[in-house]
């Protein structure tokens, strides 16, 4: 997996591992940052540790596909995978052309968010807080945002579109941006929207 630092991935390893203990497994957890992250922080630069693994020592392999492939996107993620062939895997998140896959809709729980905040609140000026364009979790939320706003007819501004990574700080970053990059008035914007929690926990930091 990339990281442990966010309930999102503790559930995850607790759920893991609760399961390896039930079934007498030895479970062991490699938190080695995005692959592929061009930025090269703190995140990116523990990538070594998955070199560091050594397939014949494994039965199998469970990855958390859909937040280590945020940077390379799925092809290249499945590529990269292939470095384990010959150990059955298991893609949390994402679905890989080498692995088997766990992936979880995305899409329904936006447009259902997306369509209270409409209906029930008369939001019509909603921003948009997106993950990395290389993401396919992140693309299908930003995809559910684009079908609901058309739903209603309404007409899709660029200025209210977001780029984030994921991670809280760049949900802050997004509304600075809003608001100071691109000038916007606070009463031309009713709702801000993230792809993620941890973005959104931003957004209201900065707000």
């Amino acid at each position: 997996m990339d990281a442990i630092e966010d309930d999102y991935q503790a559930g995850i390893v607790r759920g893991a591992a609760s399961a390896a203990q039930h079934a007498n497994i030895e479970l062991l957890c490699l938190a080695g940052g995005v692959v592929g992250d061009p930025q090269k922080d703190h995140r990116s630069q523990r990538n070594f540790l998955f070199d560091l693994l050594e397939p014949a020592a494994f039965d199998g392999i469970l990855v958390l596909g859909g937040s280590l492939s945020s940077q390379l996107g799925t092809a290249g993620f499945s590529e990269w995978m292939r470095r384990f062939s010959g150990l059955p895997m298991v893609s949390l998140g994402v679905e890989l052309s080498t692995c088997h896959n766990l992936v979880v809709d995305g899409a329904p729980g936006m447009k259902e968010t997306l369509r209270h905040l409409i209906t029930v609140h008369n939001h019509r000026r909603i921003a948009f807080i997106r993950g990395p364009v290389t993401s396919f979790e992140a693309e299908e939320r930003f995809a559910a945002y684009r079908e609901v706003l058309g739903e209603f007819s309404i007409s899709e501004d660029p200025r209210l579109v977001l780029q984030g990574t994921w991670l809280r700080e760049s949900g802050a970053a997004a509304v600075s941006e809003l608001f100071d990059g691109r000038g916007m008035a606070v009463d031309a914007v009713s709702a801000i929207v993230a792809a993620n929690d941890y973005m959104e926990l931003g957004a209201m930091d900065a707000l």
